[in-house]
């Protein structure tokens, strides 16, 4: 596959796609796991020194494949290797403390210690908001932060050894939890998180009556307008210049 690239510049997906095969087979018969051969065949197939190249075999097989990998072939590949029993009984468990304290942990205490922090870096100084974005993005990035998998199951698994009754509940609860902080963060951003107009940035501070943490602009407004955190729109403050990029 390496001479096919290297030296016979053979562009055409098909040979690597048909030698991968063949490899990833005699890997797995051999003992070793299987998905070594599918970092070797990453590394043999071409890739166009262009950026963003729309033709090298590379380049579509990363388009083609993105989105059944993503939403298909990832999911049942984690619940596969979860170990969740599904019971007849498995929704009992979800209404005990540990469940509950769980999903509250997700749901809730992930936004919260995202927007809280990040408040706090911003309002002492120590960074701001990038040119674009708002509080809302920041809480939308909170609500997606509640999505846990790796180590939230991990710390279960510690936690909770011995007792399968509270680990399967526990990890059954991370599995609802990080499915519905995925589709909430997605749903939030995706109609309250539109991204600034080109050239408006964030208030810093520059005249008495704004404090350093009002950093959210409205794209309602024109580049001189600003939204105060907590003030209503009949007290906007406006004229202040915005700091350069």
């Amino acid at each position: 596959l390496v001479i096919l690239n290297r030296f016979l510049r053979v562009m055409s997906r098909m040979p690597y796609l048909l030698g991968g095969a063949v490899m990833w087979y005699f890997m797995l018969q051999s003992g070793v796991h299987a998905t070594i051969a599918s970092v070797a065949l990453a590394f043999a197939i071409p890739y166009s020194s262009k950026d963003e190249d729309q033709a090298s075999p590379s380049h579509k097989l990363e388009q083609m494949l993105h989105r059944p990998v993503a939403f298909v072939i990832l999911p049942l590949f984690a619940l596969a290797n979860t170990g969740v029993v599904i019971g007849a009984d498995w929704m009992q468990g979800l209404a005990s403390m540990n469940s509950l304290g769980i999903a509250g942990g997700l749901l809730l205490g992930k936004p919260l210690g995202v927007v809280l922090l990040s408040f706090l870096a911003v309002a002492s100084g120590l960074c701001r908001l990038p040119t674009g974005l708002s509080w809302r993005h920041v809480f939308g990035a909170g609500i997606l932060g509640g999505i846990g998998f790796t180590m939230s199951i991990f710390i279960t698994n510690l936690a909770f050894a011995g007792e399968p009754e509270a680990l399967n509940s526990s990890k059954m609860t991370i599995l609802l939890a990080s499915l519905t902080a995925g589709s909430l963060g997605f749903l939030w951003l995706r109609s309250l998180g539109r991204a600034a107009p080109e050239g408006v940035d964030v208030v810093r501070g520059h005249h008495p009556d704004v404090p350093l943490w009002a950093a959210a602009v409205d794209e309602r407004l024109d580049e001189h307008s600003y939204i105060v955190p907590g003030l209503g729109d009949a007290d906007l403050m406006k004229g202040f210049e915005t700091e350069a990029a």
